[in-house]
């Protein structure tokens, strides 16, 4: 994840373009999926 607000905060800097992708789309996703079942079941939910 770290590397997602470095990347972006990068392009906030400086003049290249956000290029996201379905990979980061994707990624987006699952980890606003776990994110939603860890607080519904009330447990830590791992990432692959």
């Amino acid at each position: 994840m770290r590397e997602e607000f470095d990347y972006f905060a990068d392009r906030v800097r400086g003049d290249a373009h956000l290029s996201p992708n379905g990979e980061h789309g994707l990624v987006d996703m699952v980890t606003m999926e776990a994110i939603y079942k860890a607080a519904a079941e009330k447990t830590w939910i791992e990432i692959q």
